[in-house]
């Protein structure tokens, strides 16, 4: 599970009232699944007209220090967004990051969610993220209201929270964990003691190979994972309220709001449980009562749910032609390589994804899953799609070669699976390395201060020193060769170490070989990983 900052406890110590997001803030970063972008996809898939997420109005509660809505509100230069949270300490260094962009689209305001007033505005898209289940009833209700009052016609809120039934074994760990950390003070002692804790009785289950003993080590093992701040706030909390689905959306109902969908549509996929318990599923026709069965079966604990005013059309009977408005990317890879031969219709061609592969034959939907696969980095529009696959197969009819794609291989299904991904753009990366490379002025700040930088795609990349050093000069005014020298330079300040077979490469022009090469080699990772663009602003 993954939680971002907010108003989500208040403890008090004598007559002074102190927020813990102000003892010991939260990490802040961004979200993939938040992206205004994602929320447009999902709604228009269910036929919902949602805004154009170019220009939109973004509010964000529980921001923290912005590591989520900064990014949003740099990439999409005519949004306007506003961010709140509770934390003073947390909302400071996020305006600094602002101050130092010169963003003029984004606000930061410290103050309750329980203070938002009727002169807040309109927002066509609402982000809670890590928040909901960590605060009071009244503002899990505040939190609803917000959306109802405050959402555009067609707008969506995005609200993620802890569910039961899969909360339920990880609340007896919170309460052992709660019991033995009681008399303990300082935040990092206490999340040092929690994981003493939870490995001492582990460790007391001896051999044992139970079910108990196998959720013990999988929730040290993830609480060894992350940072003391997400143990302290994601499971130490006084609130944490973990809820079943249909109480969540019975609880949306009341502030005149409903059910959209999952940011993770292949959860909302009966199909992907077997054909027996599918079948079974597919007799309920009310959606949140077969999301619900879905969360039993699946012991599920923690989702990211869209939400939109009870007055919009939602278009629940899809059809692939549906999927034609939308660009496509491809998280599937084929099992081996493939020939010329193996495209000729009747010839297995097995493409997986995860745990998911899929096994096609016909001529067509090979020839564009194998496009897909190629495209990998960036989504590609289906009209291109078509026209690349009419080109590859040397199939002249377009008609045919859209039956195929759209009959035999069927998109939505593969979208459903989670061996393809759908979205309404291609988004502002690019996949080459240009002569004279660029990254964002906001990833090259981000590596001024730490390894982790965002991408185009909304995610946290993580860089190794070497990448660090490189992105920060990519501001479009040095070739390849320039950016050699660099790197050379940091490597004969002793920043960097080069070396081959092991051993540090001593000689100058060696070296700035070494670095040519080094540099390649990372800019087209960075390529890869979406951190490249045409131009910044």
């Amino acid at each position: 599970m993954d939680s971002n900052c907010g108003l989500k406890s208040v403890t008090k110590t004598g007559n002074t009232e102190k927020n813990q997001y102000d003892v010991v803030p939260y990490d802040s970063h961004p979200f993939s699944k938040t992206h205004p972008e994602n929320l447009c996809t999902i709604a228009r898939l269910f036929g919902l007209a949602a805004p154009d997420y170019h220009d939109a109005r973004i509010l964000e509660l529980g921001c923290g220090q912005g590591g989520n809505l900064i990014p949003l509100a740099y990439n999409l230069p005519q949004s306007r967004c506003l961010g709140i949270d509770l934390s003073a300490r947390q909302i400071a260094p996020g305006q600094c990051v602002i101050d130092t962009l010169g963003l003029t689209n984004i606000a930061l305001k410290q103050m309750s969610i329980t203070d938002i007033g009727p002169d807040l505005g309109q927002f066509d898209y609402i982000i809670c993220h890590g928040v909901y289940s960590w605060v009071p009833t009244e503002v899990r209700d505040k939190i609803l209201a917000v959306c109802r009052d405050h959402l555009a016609a067609t707008g969506v809120a995005y609200i993620s929270y802890n569910c039961l039934p899969g909360w339920h074994m990880i609340r007896s760990i919170r309460d052992m964990m709660l019991y033995h950390v009681a008399e303990f003070n300082d935040p990092a002692e206490r999340a040092e003691q929690a994981r003493t804790m939870l490995r001492f009785i582990l460790d007391s289950q001896g051999r044992d190979n139970s079910a108990y003993a196998a959720h013990l080590e999988s929730e040290l093992d993830l609480l060894s994972a992350h940072r003391d701040a997400y143990l302290l706030h994601d499971h130490l909390e006084e609130n944490n309220h973990p809820i079943y689905f249909h109480q969540f959306v019975a609880d949306a109902r009341r502030f005149s709001l409903d059910y959209l969908g999952e940011t993770d549509l292949h959860t909302m996929f009966a199909d992907n449980l077997g054909p027996v318990v599918a079948e079974k599923i597919r007799e309920i026709r009310d959606i949140v009562k077969a999301e619900q069965y879905m969360d039993f079966i699946r012991n599920r604990r923690f989702r990211c749910t869209l939400l939109c005013h009870d007055t919009a059309d939602i278009e629940r009977n899809l059809h692939v032609e549906g999927i034609e408005q939308f660009h496509i990317t491809s998280l599937a890879r084929p099992e081996a390589e493939v020939c010329d031969a193996d495209l000729e219709d009747g010839a297995p061609v097995v493409f997986t994804g995860g745990d998911i592969s899929v096994t096609i034959r016909g001529r067509v939907p090979k020839t564009a899953m194998l496009i897909l696969a190629e495209h990998r980095h960036k989504p590609l529009d289906y009209n291109d799609l078509c026209a690349e696959t009419i080109a590859r197969s040397g199939i002249v009819h377009p008609q045919y070669v859209r039956e195929q794609i759209n009959a035999d291989l069927n998109l939505l299904r593969l979208m459903f699976a989670g061996l393809i991904r759908i979205s309404v753009s291609a988004g502002d990366h690019i996949t080459d390395v240009r002569e004279r490379p660029i990254a964002t002025r906001l990833a090259r700040h981000q590596a001024s201060l730490d390894e982790t930088v965002t991408n185009q795609q909304h995610r946290s990349v993580a860089l190794n020193p070497a990448e660090q050093v490189l992105i920060r000069f990519l501001d479009g005014s040095r070739n390849i060769d320039a950016l050699a020298r660099e790197i050379d330079r940091h490597v004969n300040r002793g920043e960097l170490i080069l070396e081959r077979d092991g051993l540090e490469i001593d000689n100058p022009a060696e070296r700035l070989n070494a670095a040519g090469v080094l540099c390649r080699s990372i800019l087209k990772g960075f390529a890869d990983k979406a951190l490249l663009v045409e131009q910044d602003r």
